[in-house]
C-alpha cells in the first residue's frame, strides 16, 4: 500500500458536479495498493465559495482508510463597494482558490509528512488554482505529480475573460501546472487534443485519458424507453448550463468594455435554447402535440432561463425546482419520460466534454433528446446509444422528428453495453492507479475495487 496525497477542492460532503470524480477515485483506490489522503475546502467554506449544498450521504461507501482534512481560506471575504471590486479584478492576476487555500495546504503538509511517507500528489482541477497547488505541494514533498484536467481552463470561456491580460495570465499558469506535472490526465481525446495542439512545448506521451464514468455497467438497463404519457410528457434536466448571455455595449458595466472573448466556443448551446427553438417549431407544426411537452429543471434557476423560455412561448409549460440532494434524482428521472442533453459548440473545432449527467441518465432507463455539436457528446451518445441524436441548428428538422416520435407510443433505444465498458467506474481507477503505480514505481495490486453504493455523478 502506497500513500498519495489527493488535492480535490470539490470533494464530499460538499455536493457539486466536480466532487463526483475524485470521490470516485477515493472510494476505489485503496483496494488498488494507494491509499489516498484527501485535502479538500472545509465543508462550510465549500459550500459558501463553491456554491454546493452539504450532502454527508456522498461519503457512503468511504473507505475508513481515505482521510479527508478541510482546507480553510486564508482570510475571511471582505465585503467591496463597486470600485473596490473593479480595482481589485482588474489588478488581480492570480487564482484565488490557490491565493486563499495553499498557505493552510502547506502547514497541514508539514504535519501531514510526519505521519505518512507520501509518495505522489494528484490533484483535480477545476478549481483551476488546484493545479497551481498541486504542483506546489509536489515540489514540497519532492513526489510525482498527476494533474486530473476536468475541464479546459485558458480556453475555457462560457463567458468572456476578464481582459486580454487575465487570458494571457490563465495561458501563462495553465503552461507552469503542465510543465510541474510528471503526467496530465484528461477525460476525453478531445481535450487531450486540445491540450496537445496548445501546448506543442509538452510531450505527446504525458497526456493520458481517464474518462468519467458509471459504476455497474453490467447492470444498467440493455435500453432506454420511450413511453410517452397520455396528458403530458415530461422532459428532465439535471444540473448547470455554464451559459452566460453576452450584454449590449450600452448595458454594459464599465469593467466589462476591456472583456477579451477568444471566440472558440459557443456556450449557448449547453443551454436549453435549441431544445426551445425546436419545441417552438413543433407548436407551430402539431400545437396539440408542443402543447403536451414539459420541461423540468432540477437546478439552480440562472435569471436568464424565465425569459428565454418566454420568448420561445414554453415558460408556462416549464417547471422550475430547484436543488434537490443527489439521492432523489433517480426518483426525479424516474417520473420523467425524456431526458434533455445539451453539448457546448467549440467553434472550428470539436466540444470536449462528456457531462457527466449523461451516465446518470442512461442508468434511468430514460432515453436522452440530445441536442449536440460534433465532439465528445455526440460521440458519447453515436457511440454508447439510448439516446435520439438532434442537430440544435437544424430546428425544423428536429421538431420534425419530435413530432415523430410523440406520436410513437412506445421505443426501445439499445444501449451498446460493449462501448459502454470502457467508462465503467472500476475500469477508470484501475487505470488511475496503475499510472500512479508506473510513475512512483511501486507494485500494483491485482485485487478488484469493491463495488460501488453511490449512484452516478449529477452534473
Amino acid at each position: 500500500m502506497i500513500d498519495i496525497l489527493m488535492i480535490a477542492l470539490e470533494f464530499a460532503p460538499v455536493q457539486t458536479a466536480g466532487a463526483i470524480r475524485s470521490i470516485d477515485f477515493a472510494k476505489r483506490l485503496p483496494a488498488l495498493g494507494i491509499r489516498p489522503t484527501v485535502l479538500t475546502i472545509d465543508a462550510e467554506q465549500g459550500v459558501q465559495v463553491l456554491g454546493g449544498m452539504l450532502n454527508e450521504g456522498l461519503l457512503d461507501g468511504m473507505p475508513e482508510t481515505v482521510t479527508r482534512h478541510g482546507l480553510k481560506a486564508a482570510s475571511a471575504p471582505v465585503q467591496e463597494g463597486a470600485w473596490a471590486r473593479f480595482l481589485r479584478m482588474m489588478t488581480s492576476f492570480d487564482d484565488r482558490f490557490q491565493h486563499r487555500f495553499e498557505p493552510d495546504m502547506l502547514r497541514t503538509i508539514a504535519r501531514l509528512r510526519k505521519e505518512r511517507d507520501f509518495a505522489a500528489v494528484y490533484a483535480s482541477a477545476p478549481p483551476f488554482g488546484a493545479s497551481l497547488m498541486g504542483a506546489s505541494a509536489a515540489g514540497t514533498l519532492g513526489v510525482p505529480y498527476v494533474l486530473d484536467m476536468r475541464d479546459a481552463w485558458a480556453a475555457f470561456s462560457p463567458a468572456p475573460q476578464t481582459s486580454r491580460l487575465h487570458y494571457r495570465a490563465k495561458r501563462r499558469d495553465e503552461t507552469r501546472a503542465f510543465a510541474a506535472a510528471d503526467a496530465v490526465v484528461t477525460v476525453t481525446p478531445e481535450l487531450a487534443a486540445l491540450f496537445r495542439d496548445t501546448h506543442p512545448e509538452m510531450p505527446a506521451d504525458k497526456v493520458h485519458v481517464i474518462t468519467n464514468g458509471t459504476g455497474g455497467v453490467a447492470d444498467l438497463p440493455d435500453q432506454t424507453l420511450w413511453a410517452p404519457g397520455e396528458e403530458t410528457v415530461d422532459i428532465g434536466y439535471v444540473g448547470k448550463f455554464y451559459y452566460l448571455p453576452s450584454k449590449p455595449a450600452s448595458l454594459k458595466a464599465p469593467h466589462r468594455y476591456l472583456q477579451y472573448d477568444p471566440g472558440t466556443e459557443d456556450w449557448s448551446y449547453r443551454s436549453p435554447l435549441y431544445f426551445f427553438r425546436a419545441w417552438a417549431a413543433l407548436d407551430r407544426r402539431a400545437p396539440a402535440l408542443g402543447a403536451k411537452l414539459r420541461f423540468h429543471l432540477v437546478g439552480d434557476v440562472p435569471d436568464w432561463l424565465p425569459g428565454m423560455a418566454r420568448e420561445h412561448g414554453v415558460e408556462d409549460r416549464c417547471v422550475f425546482l430547484g436543488r434537490k440532494p443527489k439521492q432523489e434524482i433517480p426518483a426525479f428521472l424516474d417520473r420523467m419520460t425524456a431526458v434533455l442533453g445539451t453539448s457546448m459548440k467549440r467553434i472550428d473545432g470539436l466540444d470536449y466534454c462528456i457531462a457527466s449527467k449523461s451516465f446518470e441518465y442512461l442508468a434511468s432507463g430514460k432515453p436522452t433528446l440530445a441536442f449536440v455539436c460534433p465532439g465528445a457528446q455526440r460521440r458519447f451518445f453515436e457511440e454508447v446509444g439510448g439516446a435520439v441524436v438532434l442537430d440544435p441548428d437544424a430546428p425544423e428538422d428536429a421538431a420534425a422528428r419530435l413530432q415523430t416520435l410523440l406520436g410513437t407510443p412506445r421505443q426501445a433505444l439499445p444501449v451498446h453495453k460493449a462501448a459502454l465498458a470502457a467508462y465503467d467506474r472500476d475500469a477508470t481507477a484501475t487505470d488511475l492507479a496503475a499510472l500512479i503505480h508506473r510513475l512512483t514505481g511501486s507494485a500494483p495490486r491485482s485485487q478488484a475495487p469493491a463495488p460501488d453504493p453511490s449512484t452516478p455523478d449529477a452534473a
